[in-house]
């Protein structure tokens, strides 16, 4: 781990060379143009590990703070797997302080969390870490989070993707916007290397994790091994996983215009019991077809005259999209497809489980959508 010294850190466009100045334009346009996301006068929340990308992050929207009018806050989380978090967090505090921005910092110990849990360290961060950010954001009244994730975390998000099975559009990777959460990614289309070369010609170095390199993780073999032997057969393929992740926002606005919202063809279930007081499994009410008998509070439910209408394309995307707004946990093209069979097959009755502790069952009158309770 490297803690670098500050040098002076430029805070308004007007401080930078000709070439830095148009990177944070052009981080400014992405989030305006591409994503149609209203930028002046907004309260930010970026979060801040002290890596290049963060660092780049924040400081690209320090510089443009004065012309957009932003209110701008850190957020650095303390996981306490490393001897130097500490030390890392102290460098997150000073570099803000050297800007004048309020650095909210946080220490959760990932590796005292309990022993029987099979979630790994790396997603035990990764829910630690947003959930920090969310309840920051609603502390502090932020608009947005933002995260420095960029085209190489895109590549390899979409290459893990392909790995683990995704379908379309999906497949093109992690998306820029992500309005339930009101999380942003404004470098997602720039490149690692347009980054350090950015920090550099400022005169600035950055934090780095030794955990990156560790072969353990699968992101980490796909950066350190896959990636590159890509590269090497076609040096244009973070471009090209750029344009890939283009189409499928394209497509991903045509088919949510064409498939009306979720709400269109669900309703939240209440639930009954036995008269001995005792849950009843879950299914639709034989004489009342709109109400759910469920053992579970978080339960939707799609009629069957509904799924019947839709083709095949459309019905895939419900699917993905309920199971998404019942909680955390990417579904597979593989369980989609296995759940369009059973229904079209007319089996009833058949439970298929998804990621996140998700259910969907298969009944005559419809699918059921239950998020199990932990």
């Amino acid at each position: 781990m490297f803690c670098p010294a500050f040098a002076r850190i430029p805070s308004s466009l007007q401080e930078l060379a000709p070439s830095q100045a148009r990177f944070c334009l052009a981080v400014a346009r992405f989030l305006t143009h591409d994503l149609n996301i209203r930028l002046h006068g907004t309260s930010l929340l970026v979060g801040f590990s002290g890596g290049a990308d963060s660092t780049a992050l924040l400081l690209t929207l320090h510089c443009l703070a004065p012309s957009f009018k932003l209110t701008i806050v850190a957020a650095h989380l303390d996981h306490g797997l490393r001897p130097s978090s500490a030390q890392e967090a102290e460098h997150c505090r000073a570099f803000c302080r050297a800007m004048g921005i309020l650095c909210v910092t946080e220490r959760h110990s990932i590796a005292d969390q309990g022993q029987g849990d099979t979630t790994g360290f790396e997603e035990k961060g990764r829910i630690a870490r947003y959930d920090f950010f969310a309840r920051t954001a609603e502390h502090i009244g932020s608009e947005w989070i933002l995260t420095g994730h960029q085209n190489n975390d895109l590549a390899e998000d979409l290459l893990m993707r392909l790995i683990r099975g995704a379908g379309w559009p999906a497949l093109s990777g992690m998306p820029a916007v992500d309005r339930r959460r009101r999380l942003l990614r404004p470098l997602l289309l720039t490149p690692r290397l347009e980054i350090e070369r950015f920090l550099l010609s400022l005169g600035l170095d950055w934090l780095r994790d030794e955990s990156n390199t560790d072969l353990s993780y699968l992101r980490n073999r796909v950066r350190m091994e896959l990636l590159p032997l890509i590269l090497r057969e076609n040096p244009a393929f973070l471009t090209n996983a750029a344009g890939l992740w283009r189409l499928g926002l394209i497509d991903e606005e045509y088919f949510t215009a064409l498939l009306p919202s979720p709400e269109h063809f669900t309703y939240t279930a209440t639930s009954s019991a036995g008269q001995d007081g005792s849950k009843i499994p879950p299914h639709i009410s034989p004489d009342r077809p709109h109400t759910l008998i469920h053992e579970s509070p978080a339960t939707l439910v799609t009629r069957a005259d509904q799924l019947t209408a839709l083709p095949k394309a459309l019905r895939l995307r419900l699917y993905k999209r309920l199971l998404t707004r019942l909680g955390p946990g990417q579904a597979l093209l593989p369980s989609l497809l296995r759940l369009d069979r059973a229904w079209l097959s007319g089996k009833r009755r058949t439970t298929h489980d998804f990621p996140g502790g998700k259910s969907a069952v298969v009944d005559s009158k419809g699918i059921l959508w239950i998020k199990r309770s932990a």
